[in-house]
């Protein structure tokens, strides 16, 4: 019996080598020589983002093989390199910076305007029939005075989007989740709902969020910092705040494609005054949010922009029978593949919903299933990740 139970493990990894190509490595600043988070490594569809290590684990399936790798940050020149079947070892891939001068390029418009032609081209950059996203979704709790973990729950999402033009949401669906929790949890690390809507909700072009909104835009001071490429391609990088100090609306910097005036990346934080003002006066005896960040990355396929990446910080102050206690919970969500050709709502996976507690909700692992999936590397200390990716430490 143990022989055929090894015969048949051997063959599914047989069968799993032939499928898929492992590339690994860490992405680096070329003169530096500093790690660079949040790197997008791509070929054909299929993707991933670095840590903030720099490192990545790409799953190549055998038929892109010899097909071009492109690797590209904000800030950078792309890499690009031919994927051969060889390149199984750890590579290092440095990035060279791409400064590019203001004066260089030159600004035709006020940054109002640039930012209204923006938001006027939505229609024109960006996907106008459904799209389907795989991704891969992490939520991480952490206290944020001695960084120690609470715990890390993850998931591969099927993401239905609709077109751009259209006011509908969208549908998140779970394929599979794990989860590993470091300490005992109360109701103060267990609360946050809707975390997996992280796709749909700071998909901040499709949403038209606050400065995105045609209605509200002139609520905001824009003004043109500087210039710099993604993608080989010069980006205006665009500061907004609300011109109401006190307002705690969000405030940062846009980045618009110079040539087609598309939004490609968005960083975002709340004005954490006003916002902790506002927390207190309406919520006064449950979660006082300390601060938000947000980092919204955009990238181009087939002539189209789709959501690559989205990166969500809050630090919060949770006060339950008195007790009071800071914590920060940090949410991403990296789009692995796209399928843009006659793309349907999903009939047949069940649907999650914005009240879901994603840390209640995580099931069974199957270790079969997430071995076939591109993910994205955790941040967490090399030892405590060492037992976090075996079997026996996810909880069941």
């Amino acid at each position: 019996m143990k022989k055929i139970i090894f015969i048949l493990l051997l063959c599914q990894i047989n069968l799993f080598a032939q499928d898929y190509h492992f590339f690994k490595g860490q992405v680096l600043d070329l003169a530096s020589q500093t790690p660079i988070e949040g790197a997008h490594i791509r070929i054909g569809t299929i993707g991933t983002a670095t840590n903030e290590k720099g490192d990545f684990l790409l799953k190549i399936p055998v038929k892109l093989l010899n097909a071009q790798l492109t690797v590209s940050s904000i800030g950078y020149k792309n890499y690009t390199q031919q994927i051969q079947k060889s390149d199984t070892t750890f590579q290092k891939i440095a990035l060279e910076s791409s400064a590019v001068a203001l004066n260089e390029v030159k600004v035709y418009s006020s940054a109002l305007a640039i930012v209204k032609s923006a938001i006027k081209e939505i229609d024109n950059n960006y996907f106008s029939s459904p799209t389907l996203l795989t991704g891969f979704y992490r939520e991480v709790s952490q206290d944020p005075n001695t960084l120690n973990y609470k715990y890390l729950a993850e998931a591969v999402l099927e993401v239905f989007k609709p077109s751009y033009q259209s006011s509908a949401d969208g549908t998140i669906h779970i394929l599979q989740s794990r989860k590993k929790e470091f300490m005992v949890l109360d109701s103060m690390q267990t609360f946050f709902n809707s975390g997996t809507f992280l796709p749909i909700t700071f998909d901040i072009v499709q949403q038209k969020i606050s400065f995105m909104n045609p209605d509200d835009v002139e609520k905001f001071k824009f003004d043109v910092q500087d210039v710099t490429t993604l993608d080989n391609q010069d980006v205006y990088v665009i500061s907004f705040s609300p011109k109401n100090e006190e307002d705690a609306a969000l405030q940062g910097k846009l980045y618009i494609n110079t040539q087609d005036n598309a939004f490609v990346g968005i960083d975002c934080a709340s004005n954490n005054a006003a916002l902790q003002k506002n927390s207190k006066e309406k919520n006064k005896y449950s979660t006082i949010f300390k601060g938000k960040e947000t980092k919204v990355r955009y990238e181009k396929i087939e002539g189209k922009y789709y959501l690559q990446s989205v990166a969500h910080t809050m630090t919060l102050n949770r006060i339950v029978k008195g007790k009071a206690e800071d914590f920060r919970l940090a949410l991403e969500f990296t789009t692995t593949d796209i399928a843009t050709q006659e793309v349907k709502k999903p009939k047949n996976l069940p649907k999650a919903h914005r009240s879901d507690v994603f840390l209640k909700a995580v099931g069974a692992m199957d270790e079969n299933f997430w071995g076939n999936y591109t993910t994205v590397l955790q941040n967490i200390p090399q030892q405590e990740q060492a037992s976090i990716l075996s079997k026996q430490t996810f909880q069941k």
